[in-house]
This record gives structure tokens, sequence and C-alpha cells, in this order.
């Protein structure tokens, strides 16, 4: 019984096979078919290029070039930590790609390029390492992203210039702000110390006057006592003239004198004169790579016909079976 089935089934796909080698040329003419409507379709897609830039951190030598000329408008530069955090490699890298990345400077680069960005061109950055970066742009041609990303190399190096010394005068200006807030909080400290050491000294010499002492008591010490008429009233009222000499001039000690000297420096520091050469860049670039992304011809062309063949195969058994059925 089981022989029996199996013979059936083996015949009927012996059946299935003829209808399907009977109908090859209809088959054929489907897949030929499919074939020329893959190749229109390659045709008319957009072919996809990708190309792509590897930048990382410049040489300590490049930075050191520009630092001397910057340290030369003012001392205030030497030994000063947050300016040498404005002279790191990775910080010119990561204000690069930060700048590369903005949507801002890629619309006015969009606007004032001759070549117009489209859907398929897209400008993009991958991290690879702390101090390295991929830079991507693809589009229809490979002439074109090169064009791109050569140009645009050289607009966001400009921003990146800009933005660079903005923000280095923005901290001098900042700097110059918290000085000049803490040298008056310094002079206001200073004078308040003044005046209560007036007021102290007022007090002891009334007591002292009071108490009769005239002359200093030997072998007392009144360093640490608030109101000294230890002193005597003669010396107290010696001391009290200083002082009260001291509080109509401006107030005066080393910190004082210090920030002083700071603040001035800031202020005479010349901010029109920091600038970048144009012709400094904030990476290393490697040269551009291209490759062909898209479409994918022969798994186009190869899924076409396969899809031919399924669709001829039924073409042949639904026309074999409307035959079969009219006869």
């Amino acid at each position: 019984m089981m022989i029996e089935t199996n013979s059936y089934k083996d015949d009927d796909l012996l059946e299935l096979l003829k209808k399907i080698w009977n109908g090859k040329l209809i088959i054929l003419f489907v897949v030929l078919f499919m074939m020329l409507c893959s190749l229109i379709y390659i045709k008319s897609s957009h072919q996809k290029w990708v190309s792509t830039r590897v930048v990382t951190t410049i040489e300590q030598t490049k930075i050191n070039e520009i630092r001397y000329d910057i340290i030369d408008n003012s001392d205030y530069f030497y030994n000063n930590l947050m300016f040498d955090n404005y002279l790191l490699p990775a910080t010119f890298l990561n204000l690069y790609i930060n700048e590369f990345n903005d949507e801002k400077n890629k619309t006015t680069f969009n606007n004032q390029h001759q070549i117009k960005l489209n859907n398929i061109d897209t400008l993009a950055v991958k991290k690879i390492s702390n101090i390295s970066y991929l830079l991507t742009n693809s589009s229809s041609s490979k002439q074109k992203n090169i064009t791109i990303l050569n140009d645009y190399d050289k607009y966001i190096n400009k921003v990146s210039r800009e933005k660079w010394i903005a923000n280095l005068k923005g901290m001098i200006k900042n700097n110059i702000i918290d000085l000049s807030y803490n040298l008056k909080a310094e002079k206001v400290i200073e004078k308040t110390k003044i005046k209560l050491a007036i007021k102290n000294t007022e007090n002891a010499l009334k007591i002292a006057n009071i108490e009769g002492v005239s002359s200093p008591i030997p072998d007392i010490d009144s360093t640490n006592v608030i109101y000294p008429i230890s002193l005597g009233s003669k010396i107290l009222s010696k001391k009290l003239a200083i002082l009260k000499a001291l509080d109509k001039d401006k107030p005066n000690n080393i910190a004082i004198d210090k920030s002083t000297y700071k603040l001035d420096e800031l202020k005479n520091i010349k901010l029109d004169n920091i600038t970048l050469p144009s012709y400094f860049e904030f990476i290393n670039s490697n040269n551009i790579e291209s490759h062909v992304e898209g479409p994918k011809k022969t798994l186009i062309i190869v899924l076409f016909v396969f899809i031919g063949l399924i669709l001829g195969s039924a073409i042949v058994l639904i026309k074999s079976k409307y035959e079969k059925y009219h006869d």
C-alpha cells in the first residue's frame, strides 16, 4: 500500500516537472523580462558612494608654534593651567568634532556651497578612539564626496579657529570679572579689619585714660588682648592716629597687591592681537578612501531572476491547468 502511495507521489512530481519543462520557453521569457527589469532598476537607482577620512590629534610641536605667539601678549599666560588646557591636542580635536557635528554649520555650509546636499548626502562622525574619529560622507558621486569632505574640512577649521579664539577671549574676560570681584572683596575685608582695630583702640584709649595708664605697663603682653590698655594712652594715641591714616588711604596688603597686579595684566592684554594663523589646522587627517555601497547589482539581478523563475513556473502551471479544464 505504501509502495503504491509513493509511486503516485513520484508520478505527480514527474508530471509537474514535465509541465514546467514543456513551458520552458515561457519561463525563459519571464526570466529575461525580469532581468531586463532588474537592469532598468539598477540604471534608474542612484549609485551610492561612501567616502571616509580618519582624523587624529595634531602634534604638540604645531601647538607650541602658536603658544609662543599668544604668550608674547602678556605674562598672564605663563604657567596658567587654564590656558594650558586650551592648548592640549585633545582640546583642538574635540572642538573640531563638535563643530563638524553642529547642524548650524552644516546648514551654513550647504547654503554657501555650490554642491547642494540632498537626501542621500550625509556628513557623519564616528568615534574610533579617544584621539581619532572617522568622518564620512555618502552621495551618488565619488568626486562629490571628496569635494564635500575637503571643502567642509576647510570650513570647519575656519569655524574652529574663530570659536577657539572666542573661547579664549571669553576666558580672559571672565577672569577679569572674577578677579575684580575678588579684589573688591579683599579691599572690603581689609577696610573692615582697620575699622575694627580703630574701634578697639579707641575703647582701649578711653579705658587707659580712665585708669590713668599713660605709659606702657612692663611685663604684660597685650598682643592678643582686645583692649590693650597696657600699651598706655600715649602709644594708643599714636596707634589710633596711624590706623585712622590707613583708613583714609586705599586698603593695601600683599594679597591685594598681587591681585591688583594680575588684574592689570589681564586688562592690558590686547585681545585683538590674539589670533590663529589661517593655515593652522585643528586635526591631522589621512587621505580620503571611497567605495561603492549600493545598489548591489549582482544581488539585485539574482533576486529578479529568482522571482522570474517562480513567476514563470506559476504562469506555466496555471496555463496547463486552464487548458486541461477546457479540454
